[in-house]
């Protein structure tokens, strides 16, 4: 489970495993931070997202292996 702010000085992120943010919960995802995941894994969102970036600072999220990928975004409810 994930909630709370990620910020560009805790960048990158490392997701080491599948994702979720919980209904009851928001997450705030600074600009330039980047998000990388290390294996097929998904971000499930239930809850409140807020993810600006701007065209100087944007928000990435990006595998570790291009041919594996990553799980994607989900977003329900």
């Amino acid at each position: 489970e994930v909630s709370g702010i990620w910020t560009a000085a805790e960048s990158p992120i490392c997701v080491t495993g599948d994702i979720v943010l919980p209904a009851d919960k928001t997450l705030t995802i600074e600009p330039g931070v980047e998000v990388v995941f290390h294996g097929n894994y998904a971000f499930n969102i239930d809850g409140a997202l807020n993810a600006t970036g701007t065209a100087q600072n944007w928000i990435s999220f990006v595998p570790v292996d291009t041919e594996e990928g990553w799980g994607g975004i989900r977003i329900s409810g």
